[in-house]
């Protein structure tokens, strides 16, 4: 049976590859993000070969009023939702814990920590309940020298309380959540982003393979 899934950041790399492989196994996508040409062509790309369908939504996370745009889309064209994936793309300017802006903060805490909560509390109804609906954050760097930036780690530990709290409130309706996290080895110099064991991960989790009772973070070596 085909399920509906949205893709936040669908442009990033491992958001790509997610939506090629849902796709390739028949899918429905929403594809989201704040570029449309790209996305109309990862839309074109993954629809090639695939018989599911896809849109393609223009988001901004902190914005109210384009999550209630995308509850109108859901409702007329699909019959139910069966997972969000949040990516959360961590960028920052400056490498000093110490060195940011209030401004920078709250611009990137808005768009990942309010961003997902606004997106699963509007989307919340149309989500189906069963224990296979999935809400899924994936804190991933732009690069690996972004672990050594201020904000990385302070946006990881606001979406896994994040991730903590939602879990318990929706405990009672049977969905999951779930938050994967990029996190070089201790000691390890030579990181880099696994997008290979990260997709692995997701889609174990989206075909209920993967067991994570104790609520944890998820670490991506």
């Amino acid at each position: 049976m085909n399920k509906t899934y949205i893709i936040t950041d669908a442009l990033t790399s491992i958001g790509q590859r997610l939506a090629q492989e849902l796709s390739k196994n028949g899918h429905n996508l929403i594809l989201s993000g704040d570029d449309y040409s790209g996305l109309e062509e990862l839309h074109k790309n993954i629809s090639e070969n695939s018989d599911a369908h896809h849109e393609v939504f223009l988001l901004e996370q902190a914005k109210e009023i384009d999550w209630l745009n995308m509850v109108e889309k859901i409702e007329s064209t699909y019959d139910g939702l069966n997972g969000i994936i949040f990516i959360h793309s961590i960028h920052t300017e400056d490498n000093s814990v110490y060195n940011v802006s209030y401004d920078e903060f709250t611009e990137v805490m808005d768009e990942h920590v309010w961003g997902t909560y606004l997106g699963v509390r509007t989307l919340r109804n149309q989500l189906i309940e069963t224990k296979e609906t999935k809400i899924i954050n994936l804190v991933e760097p732009t690069d690996e020298e972004v672990f050594e930036h201020n904000l990385y780690y302070a946006v990881t530990g606001a979406i896994e309380g994040l991730t903590h709290a939602l879990e318990r409130e929706l405990r009672k309706e049977d969905l999951d959540v779930y938050t994967l996290s990029y996190r070089p080895p201790v000691n390890n110099d030579d990181f880099n982003t696994n997008d290979n064991r990260a997709l692995n991960t997701i889609l174990k989790i989206l075909d209920d393979e993967y067991l994570n009772d104790n609520g944890e973070t998820i670490v991506i070596h």
